[in-house]
Order: C-alpha cells, then sequence, then structure tokens
C-alpha cells in the first residue's frame, strides 16, 4: 500500500476517533443542564447513540458497509455476547478471590443494594461499553487494519485507550497495566470474531463486577477494605494479578480455532471459540 494512502487512513481513524470523543465531551457538559435523571446513565446512553450515528457518516463517506466495521447483527451475537459477560463475571471473580488471598484486602457485604440500583448499574456499564467498543474497535480499529495490518492498528488503538484513561484521571500504571490488558483483550476479541458483540459483553461484564465488588468508587454488593500500612502493596499486588488474568484471557483469544495437546490451553480455547 502506497504511504500516502496510509496517510489517509490514519488520518480518518484519528479523525473518528477525535469526533467521537468531542461528542462525549459536549454531552457530559449538555445532560447535567437539563436536569434529567439517572444522569450518568442519559449521558453515556446519549453519547453512544451519537457515536453510532458519526460510525454511519464515515462509513457512508467511505463507502463502508457497518459490517465491515463489526457493527452488525448475526445468529452469533447473542451467543457471543453472553459468552463474553460470563468469561468478564469470572474473570473479576478470579481476580478478587487472588487478591483476598495473597494481599491484606479484605471482602465484606454491604447493604444490600435494591433491584433498581443493580439494574441501573448493569444498564449504565452496558451503555460505557458499547461506547467504549463503538469507539475504540468499530470505525477506529478496523480501518487501521485495512490500512496497515492487524497488529498495527490493536496496537494504535490500544496507545490511544491509554492515553485516553491517563487524561481521565487514572496514574500511568494503571492506565499502561489495566487499561493496556483490556485494549489488547477487547481489541483481539473484536478482531478475532469480526464482530463487537464478544468485546461488549467481556468489557461489560468486567466493569459491573468491579462494581458488584465495590471496585468502582461507588457502593456495591461487598465493599473492599485494607490493612492500613500496606495500600501500596496490595495495589501492586492486585495490579499484577490483574494483569496476569487479562493476559491468560488474550492467549485464549490468540488461539482459539488452534488444537492444542495441552489440557489447560485446551479448556481456554474452548471458552472463546
Amino acid at each position: 500500500m502506497q504511504p500516502q494512502h496510509s496517510y489517509s487512513i490514519l488520518f480518518r481513524a484519528l479523525f473518528f476517533y477525535i469526533s467521537t470523543t468531542l461528542l462525549f465531551v459536549a454531552t457530559t457538559a449538555i445532560v447535567p443542564v437539563t436536569g434529567v435523571h439517572p444522569e450518568a446513565t442519559v449521558t453515556i446512553g446519549t453519547a453512544a447513540v451519537l457515536t453510532f450515528i458519526t460510525l454511519i457518516l464515515f462509513c457512508r463517506r467511505d463507502k463502508l458497509p457497518l459490517k465491515q466495521t463489526g457493527v452488525y447483527l448475526h445468529k452469533q451475537s447473542i451467543p457471543r455476547f453472553l459468552k463474553g459477560f460470563v468469561v468478564g463475571l469470572l474473570m473479576v471473580l478470579a481476580w478478587v478471590l487472588l487478591v483476598i488471598c495473597v494481599t491484606p484486602f479484605r471482602l465484606s457485604l454491604g447493604a444490600m443494594p435494591r433491584f433498581g440500583t443493580v439494574f441501573s448499574a448493569l444498564l449504565l456499564y452496558l451503555l460505557v461499553a458499547a461506547r467504549e467498543e463503538l469507539v475504540f474497535r468499530s470505525y477506529f480499529l478496523t480501518r487501521l487494519a485495512t490500512g496497515y495490518n492487524n497488529m498495527a492498528a490493536l496496537m494504535i488503538v490500544t496507545i490511544v485507550f491509554i492515553l485516553e484513561h491517563r487524561l481521565a484521571g487514572m496514574s500511568w500504571r494503571m492506565s499502561v497495566i489495566g487499561s493496556g490488558t483490556g485494549g489488547l483483550l477487547f481489541g483481539l476479541a473484536a478482531l478475532k470474531t469480526k464482530g463487537l458483540a464478544l468485546p461488549i459483553g467481556l468489557h461489560s461484564a468486567w466493569n459491573f463486577g468491579r462494581w458488584m465488588f465495590g471496585l468502582t468508587g461507588s457502593p456495591g454488593i461487598w465493599q473492599y477494605t485494607n490493612t492500613k500500612g500496606n495500600e501500596a502493596y496490595g495495589e501492586t499486588v492486585a495490579l499484577m494479578l490483574h494483569a496476569i488474568i487479562f493476559l491468560i484471557a488474550i492467549t485464549g483469544i490468540l488461539i482459539s480455532g488452534k488444537t492444542t495437546n495441552r489440557p489447560f490451553l485446551r479448556a481456554i480455547t474452548k471458552i472463546f471459540k
């Protein structure tokens, strides 16, 4: 491919990302003024709809079918979403249990939230995952993949994903290890399945699971407590375990569809088929 054409694709892909980001910033500024509730859900939902409209406009501009960006429904969409959601919840559970076993963090049952609270949290994190996957793993990722290759596209999108979370207030360590491994997993899931159902399932379940265990800054079903003086150690080990769990999931995506004689790898492969 000619360099000039590659630069043109890179420009359009980045312009799509910048456009959707500006729409999100505008939505977060405008929706609170309207006084609608729940504010966060309406904000994210509105941003997701605007992102989808932007995607359609960019696809029409490039004479590109939506299917090529992974945004389409087919018979495997719901099964893949549900599989991703279950795997995402299991990843959170495994992470929390490991953290409790090897760090000073302890888990206690908080005040049982109402069904409406749980449903609202689930809806919010579904919308968060849908918006972010539309932004990062639809036009942005697939357009770069056509201009370069899957690996280069994945690296560029993941770097932008890391930078966005850093600008949102995360530490560099959490942005690179936490968001970075997440970006790689969700991006690989999108490329492997040529769709967004699996990454949306994984992404929404991971965020919702973290909410359930009180890890999002708002009360969940359980609450974390930590021995004072050991916070730094606990956070470091928890982040390392986070990376290990995501790397195992990434390995599952990479080897899915390939034959292997090792029982552990064969089990992982079956999960992501």
